[in-house]
This record gives C-alpha cells, sequence and structure tokens, in this order.
C-alpha cells in the first residue's frame, strides 16, 4: 500500500524521499540537487530536528519518517559544520543557535529519550574533528 503525502515543504519531502528509499532497502537519495538544498537552507536544521521530533515513537508513532528527518538532519549540520570550520561566522552563530533550541526543547519535555538517543547519534557521527558541535 502506498501512501499519499500532503504538499509540503523542500525539508518535509526530502526526508520522505529518504524514509522511502530506506524503507526498500535502499541508500538515501544523496545527489548534487540534494547538497545544493543543504547547502543553500542550513536554517532547514531546526524543521529537520522538529520533523523528527514529531514522528519519533511512541509520540508520533511513524518512526521511518523520523529517520528520514534525522539523515536529513544529519546532512545539514554535515554541512554547517563545513562552513564553521572554515571560518564563516554564521555558521558558527546558527549551530550555536541550534545547540540552545535542542536544549531548550529537552527542558521544556517537549523531547523524549528515544529522541535525544538518536539526535545524539546523528552528532557523533560524521562530526569527528569539528569543533564547532562539540562545544
Amino acid at each position: 500500500m502506498s501512501r499519499t503525502w500532503p504538499k509540503s515543504s523542500p525539508t518535509d519531502e526530502y526526508a520522505r524521499r529518504i524514509a522511502q528509499a530506506i524503507a526498500k532497502g535502499r541508500p538515501p537519495p544523496f545527489n548534487d540537487a540534494f547538497d545544493r538544498y543543504c547547502e543553500s537552507s542550513p536554517r532547514e536544521i531546526f524543521a529537520a530536528f522538529t520533523g523528527a521530533a514529531r514522528h519519533m515513537a511512541p509520540a508520533g508513532g511513524d518512526e521511518p519518517l523520523a529517520i528520514g528527518y534525522l539523515f536529513l538532519l544529519q546532512r545539514l549540520r554535515e554541512h554547517l559544520r563545513y562552513r564553521a570550520d572554515r571560518g564563516y561566522v554564521d555558521a558558527a552563530k546558527l549551530i550555536a543557535d541550534f545547540r540552545a533550541e535542542v536544549a531548550a526543547q529537552v527542558e521544556a519535555g517537549n523531547v523524549d529519550g528515544r529522541m535525544l538517543a538518536a539526535y545524539h547519534h546523528t552528532t557523533t557521527r560524521g562530526s569527528h574533528g569539528s569543533r564547532a558541535w562539540q562545544k
């Protein structure tokens, strides 16, 4: 049975495509267009985190889609990390703002332990050596 999806943002669309590929046993559909999106949409890191938290079980109940958002979150973070490591102040500020927002969401009880563990996995995988995310 195929799902029908309401019209949504590019962030939502990419998360869905990633989730669908993973569900079919294929790798996530990373390509030049996806990389351009990640490079040009760094603030979408907030939407990717929110999407993952919204769909993560037990509250959301659509774990495949949550995983799609987590893959997207990781890729957005990588692009931000590259910019921060090259000395771009705007990227370093966005990283700091994002970390503060995650902490605020955890403190407010909007993020459960399972989501926090999944998010932590995205911060440790692929970000070794980056000073921006290790503060």
